[in-house]
């Protein structure tokens, strides 16, 4: 009767511990996903630090460009101001005799090549604001694609908290297993 008691013990001791066996295997999967996971989050981050780079690289190439514009805006003021005063001495000129009128003639052809200058200044301001526009909504693109990222790693982020939590409720199962076989044994 012992005999048969202690076969039915050991019978049931070997169907605990192959149990407790596959909540090792089960836990060792859940370990290899979590390590998965982990690996994919790694490559996220990797992704958004290169994203970030290319924003910071665009952002410092948009204030070279809005630097060159303001030389270019201060050239613009210093030929205007060059403008009024050439105006000023023709108006000088003007009220002069038939030789002032001739040397305001001259004067005039100047005061018409300073204006040309100061439109192509104006032009030149103009394609430069263009630049600076357009590098900015090359950076808002990156900033997008930056955020983008970053929601891709909180969600892997958040997968790999489900997995660790997992990973979790199988150790308690496998330290039940095991309490449950040591109080058989």
């Amino acid at each position: 009767m012992k005999t048969s008691q202690s076969d039915d013990v050991t019978e049931s001791n070997d169907d605990v511990t192959a149990g407790n066996n596959d909540v090792t295997d089960e836990n060792d999967d859940v370990t290899e996903a979590n390590d998965d996971v982990t690996a994919g989050n790694d490559d996220a981050t990797e992704e958004n630090d290169d994203v970030t780079e290319a924003n910071d690289d665009v952002t410092a190439g948009s204030n070279d460009v809005t630097a060159g514009s303001d030389d270019v805006i201060e050239a613009n003021d210093d030929a205007t101001d060059e403008n009024d005063d050439v105006t000023e001495v023709n108006d000088d000129v003007t009220a002069g005799s038939d030789d002032v009128i001739e040397e305001n003639d001259d004067v005039i052809e100047e005061n018409d090549d300073v204006t040309e200058e100061n439109d192509d200044v104006t032009e030149e301001n103009d394609d430069v604001t263009k630049q600076s526009d357009d590098v900015t909504a090359k950076s808002d693109d990156v900033t997008g694609e930056n955020d983008d990222a970053t929601k891709e790693i909180d969600d892997v982020t958040a997968g790999n908290d489900d997995v660790m939590e997992e990973s979790d409720d199988v150790t308690a199962r496998s330290d039940d297993v095991i309490e449950e076989n040591d109080d058989v044994t």
